[in-house]
């Protein structure tokens, strides 16, 4: 896809913790869907304007958690894959995952 839209968009593709390159946390707390959206919104913040994310497999609870806590730095959604059931009712209500936010 971004060899596709390259003439007019720039991409930035981070690996989750313990994917790609990227390490892996030592403590399982990091791990939690709050604090990964808040890592997206650090590097998105960087940038000053609102952004397109596009959420794939593991990356889908997370993003969407992302739009659902920072709806202002996100401009569009797209979802590759839909977010397991065992996330949605966590993401949403428990509040261990939204004091994370």
């Amino acid at each position: 896809m971004s060899k596709f839209l390259s003439d007019s968009s720039y991409f930035l593709a981070p690996d989750q913790h313990d994917y790609g390159h990227s390490h892996g946390p030592k403590r399982i707390e990091d791990y939690e869907i709050g604090l990964l959206a808040h890592n997206y919104k650090r590097i998105i913040d960087d940038f000053g304007v609102p952004v397109m994310v596009l959420g794939q497999e593991s990356g889908t609870a997370v993003t969407c958690a992302l739009a659902i806590a920072h709806p202002e730095l996100v401009f569009r959604l797209i979802i590759m894959t839909v977010v397991p059931f065992p996330f949605q009712r966590p993401l949403c209500k428990e509040k261990a995952q939204n004091t994370a936010f």
